[in-house]
């Protein structure tokens, strides 16, 4: 209530004539509530002072111009957030210097260091000296992740003095675990876990900090076929993740089919994992939560970096277009791909494209390609705009385009017959975004925005009719899958009273999908099959969170209206965490979510192996159900004299699990089913010095259930893996870092299937047991090494050199196998005939792969 009377004493002191006099401290008191900053000072410097307020000065700008025209005190802005008052006296120049540490005496190196419009940055050590020429100023000592200090120049003695920085708290959302892996990874006191891109340490195999590769080392998170598309959140498919990049949905998110993010890492202030414990505010999916995060804070001075792999280019940019008011970031990343044919490039590729055209064209004859001409190429663009006209107002404005081009001509003179395929994957996104904070009302965020989806295929393998002993003159094959999505969200929050914050929001999304396939030839039977589908979907959500010392209590629902059932879904959210003795908490969470957006995938043979067999399809009464998720976990955290311990237990049931089924290949059907999982994820992690190592362990049960397949009797997932461990070290010296890391899992399951020759509907196969046989366990072992060094003494120009050896043992796993029947020719009585036999099309991992990366920031 308190809060209320001094907006109104403010208004008052802003309408009421310029005759009256107030004091400052009451003045700056008043000011600090109603714009949420503060204001550092010496109180006698400020006792005793009056001050009129003109009537017509609205903005806090004008307000502060006024009190220094009448104090001729100086208001020194330091940031958005916080103002120095200070009394000018003394035209001498001083240098003043010291140590700057943090809680644990250890040096912090790259702290900005100001007093007045002088500015200087630590060295590797700590150490800073700056010249001062008030002795009553104020030194601002800050760095990302620490809270600000503020300390008088007068404070600092003629040798040079320590301050110590303090880690920053953030309201709410304590910290449980820090460092949980490596730097820059943190468990959070609400299950989430937050990777602070800007900070993560060193992990092997990673040549830049990439956002979805990052994830992977986590416990309950793997990518079975080592792509950033295909990773698995505790046995959901990938399809089943939400995936936002600075709060839009994203349905594309990699480069090279897979192999790279195509988020841009440099751009990426944090990521925000949901394994479990999901907000309320996350909807439309039944899987984890990934949540991308890029910089809101309006930089001070241009910072650009420039970077190079074996890979691709990138140059971004932060450029302040005014002074603490408005900013743009901007990125470009580029292959290098269609002109650089690089070692990596050549690995790369080599796994991408298998078991295509590309790779495999003709080899069922045992013919090669005489000539071809591959083009490839990806690119992602990002720029942002941000307006910050006062310190609780910003307006964001957003644009996202990822892009992967390739086309690919063969000849082969034994069948005089070519081949061209030509494949184009681009993503957009547009959004703008308006948020609103202060002590009195709370956070409060409006967001729209616009996304769309394109993948288009074209393909063309024709033989010369008058050859022999082909007679196939051409088969054509014609694949595109889109999507158009808008959506508007609404989220806002307010601490209710001391500890207990209320969250509420509102989405509506309006979703348009649909693919087409199409194959025909001269001697083959014309194949075409098209969906398109639409829906608007509308959600209420929302969270109470409570906490005190012991307590972190979430307890919240969502509402999900899907028009196009016209049926309305709850999702109860509860998550619990409890700390038993320091360092030792226990935790439970349950939840329940619905998803009308999923994929299915097309096994039909197309010449492009996997890199176009999944399709964005929109559920349907008749046959793609709405995927519903109820999932519950418990577990604990341990923390003590530097180990680390996290366990979790975890049952979730998926209904609605889709699969395309091709049996009979040219009337493909869509069946439903359920998929049950349980498993325990485990973390164990010890830090020694400069030296850390961690085992992350999960066991995990799949089993599905289809009342058309395998007689509606269970069988295993088809992603089921009941052993994934990652043991890893890394040991830094000074600017030199190293890891090392060891990667084991069981092998995925497959059917084994035979040749049925009276039946060529079913492609002449006829399926074995449903995922009764098991692949070879994969191993591999990767190895990083980082270097950073500066190029002049005030540490300005940042240079960093990477190395990386990916699968240094060169162990070729199998990822995944599937059968395909061919036609061969034989000799028979002196003259040749074809026939159908089964070929197994085996998935092979990336062999021993190096990379290097080159970036200069300044």
């Amino acid at each position: 209530m308190h809060k209320f009377w001094l907006l109104i004493l403010l208004f008052l002191v802003q309408s009421l004539s310029a005759q009256q006099q107030y004091e400052l401290k009451q003045i700056l008191k008043n000011l600090s509530e109603l714009h949420n900053i503060t204001f550092s000072y010496n109180s006698s410097e400020i006792e005793n002072i009056t001050v009129n307020i003109n009537n017509e000065s609205n903005t806090l700008k004008e307000v502060v111009n006024q009190l220094k025209t009448q104090t001729g005190l100086q208001f020194e802005k330091v940031d958005a957030f916080n103002y120095i008052v200070f009394k000018p006296i003394g035209k001498g120049i001083n240098p003043i210097c010291g140590k700057v540490v943090d809680t644990n005496f250890s040096s912090i190196s790259k702290a900005t260091v100001s007093v007045g419009n002088q500015y200087t940055k630590t060295d590797q050590e700590g150490n800073f000296c700056i010249e001062v020429s008030n002795k009553n100023a104020f030194v601002a000592i800050s760095l990302t992740g620490y809270t600000t200090q503020f300390l008088p120049v007068s404070s600092f003695n003629a040798s040079p003095s320590t301050i110590v920085l303090q880690n920053e708290v953030i309201q709410m959302d304590e910290v449980v675990i820090k460092n949980y892996i490596v730097p820059g990874l943190t468990k959070n006191e609400n299950g989430s876990i937050t990777v602070n891109m800007r900070k993560t340490g060193i992990l092997p195999g990673i040549i830049e900090p990439d956002a979805i590769q990052t994830l992977q080392f986590i416990p309950g998170l793997q990518s079975p076929d080592e792509t950033v598309t295909g990773l698995h959140i505790r046995g959901s498919t990938p399809d089943q993740n939400l995936i936002l990049y600075d709060g839009v949905k994203v349905y594309q998110d990699a480069h090279f089919f897979g192999l790279l993010s195509a988020f841009n890492p440099y751009v990426i202030d944090n990521i925000q994992l949901y394994r479990s414990a999901t907000k309320a505010r996350y909807g439309g999916h039944a899987g984890g939560v990934i949540s991308i995060g890029v910089d809101n804070e309006l930089p001070k001075k241009i910072t650009t970096g420039i970077s190079t792999t074996l890979t691709h280019a990138t140059i971004d940019a932060k450029i302040p277009i005014f002074k603490d008011k408005m900013a743009l970031f901007a990125s470009v990343r580029r292959g290098i791909t269609d002109f650089a044919r690089t070692i990596t490039y050549e690995k790369f590729a080599e796994v991408a494209f298998q078991n295509t055209n590309i790779s495999s064209s003709f080899d069922e004859f045992d013919r090669n390609l005489t000539s071809s001409d591959l083009q490839f190429a990806y690119e992602d663009y990002y720029a942002k705009l941000i307006f910050k006209p006062y310190s609780s107002l910003q307006f964001n404005f957003g644009f996202l385009q990822n892009q992967n081009r390739l086309s690919f001509k063969g000849l082969n003179p034994f069948f005089e017959s070519a081949t061209n395929d030509n494949l184009n994957v681009k993503s957009q996104t547009l959004y703008e975004s308006i948020s609103y904070k202060n002590k009195v009302l709370g956070l409060h965020k409006f967001q729209l925005s616009t996304t769309a989806l394109d993948k288009r295929f074209n393909g063309l393998n024709e033989f010369d009719v008058t050859a022999q002993p082909p007679t196939l003159l051409e088969v054509t094959f014609q694949k595109e899958n889109f999507v158009r999505e808008t959506g508007i969200v609404y989220h806002g929050e307010k601490e209710i009273f001391k500890n207990g914050l209320l969250q509420i929001g509102y989405q509506r999304t309006r979703s348009e999908l649909g693919y087409s396939a199409d194959s025909y030839g001269l001697n083959l039977r014309t194949f075409r099959e098209s969906f398109a589908g639409s829906e608007t979907s509308q959600s209420f959500s929302s969270d109470f969170k409570f906490r005190n010392k012991r307590l972190h209590l979430n307890l919240g629902g969502r509402r999900q209206y899907f028009n196009r059932f016209h049926r309305a879904y709850w999702e109860p959210r509860a998550f619990l965490n409890y700390k038993l003795y320091p360092g030792l908490w226990i935790k439970t969470s349950h939840e329940v979510k619905h998803q009308s957006i999923s994929q299915i995938t097309d096994l039909r043979n197309d010449g492009l192996g996997n890199l176009f067999n999944r399709l964005w399809v929109v559920s349907t009464q008749e046959d793609i159900p709405v995927i519903r998720n109820n999932q519950t976990v418990v577990g604990m955290d341990f923390k003590k004299n530097n180990w680390t311990v996290d366990i979790e237990f975890y049952t979730k049931k998926l209904e609605g699990i889709g699969i395309l089924l091709t049996d009979n290949i040219f009337e493909p059907r869509n069946v439903s089913g359920t998929n049950s999982i349980k498993g325990m994820d485990l973390l164990l992690k010890k830090k020694w010095n400069n030296y850390n190592t961690w085992l992350s362990y999960s066991y995990s049960e799949s089993t599905y259930q289809f009342e058309e397949i395998n007689n509606n009797i269970p069988f295993q997932g088809s992603f089921n893996i009941p052993h994934s461990l990652v043991w890893a070290h890394s040991l830094t010296f000074d600017n030199l870092s190293f890891s090392l890391g060891y990667r084991y899992r069981s092998g995925i399951p497959y059917t084994e299937k035979s040749l049925d020759l009276d039946n060529p509907q079913s492609n002449f196969i006829v399926f074995e047991e449903f995922n009764g046989n098991r692949l070879p366990d994969y191993h591999r072992l990767d190895f990083t090494a980082n270097y950073t060094f500066y190029w002049d003494k005030t540490q300005n120009i940042k240079s960093q050199l990477g190395f990386t050896l990916q699968n240094i043992t060169n162990e070729r796993n199998i990822l995944s196998r599937d059968f395909r029947t061919i036609e061969t020719n034989e000799s028979q009585g002196g003259s040749e005939a074809t026939r159908p036999v089964l070929k197994t099309i085996d998935r092979i991992s990336v062999g021993f792969t190096p990379n290097l990366l080159l970036r200069i920031s300044f």
